[in-house]
C-alpha cells in the first residue's frame, strides 16, 4: 500500500470494495451526469469481494467490471489508466487535458 492519500469505496451492496493509492489524474461527467475519475491502473486495488466481481462487455467491446450482486459498474481497465465511476471514490482533480482525454477510448457508462 502506498504511503500517500488513499480513497476506499464500495460497491452498492458492499460486496466489493475498492482501495485507490493515489490521487485521481482527471474526472468529469458523462451526458448522464453521471462522474467519473481517472486513476493509474497500479492505483487501484479490490481489497475485498474478488469473487463478487463479473464481466460486461460494453457497446464499443470495453470490458467494464461489475458486482454480480447488486449489478453497479465499478471500472473500465486501459493499458495504464483505469475509470472509475466517482460515487465509488470521491476526490477532487482537474478535468482531463487533451492528451489525456485522447489516451481514454473507453468510457463506464
Amino acid at each position: 500500500m502506498s504511503n500517500g492519500p488513499y480513497y476506499q469505496g464500495s460497491c452498492e451492496c458492499g460486496a466489493v470494495t475498492l482501495l485507490a493509492t493515489a490521487e485521481p489524474l482527471a474526472q468529469g461527467r458523462d451526458q448522464r451526469g453521471l462522474g467519473w475519475l481517472v486513476l493509474d491502473a497500479a492505483a487501484l486495488q479490490i481489497s475485498a469481494g474478488l469473487e463478487a466481481l463479473e464481466t460486461e462487455t460494453l457497446g464499443a467491446g470495453h470490458e467494464c467490471r461489475r458486482c454480480r450482486h447488486c449489478q453497479q459498474r465499478l471500472f473500465v481497465e486501459g493499458d495504464a489508466l483505469t475509470l472509475i465511476a466517482d460515487a465509488l471514490l470521491t476526490a477532487e482533480a482537474e478535468p482531463p487535458g487533451d492528451v489525456l482525454a485522447e489516451r481514454l477510448p473507453w468510457r463506464l457508462y
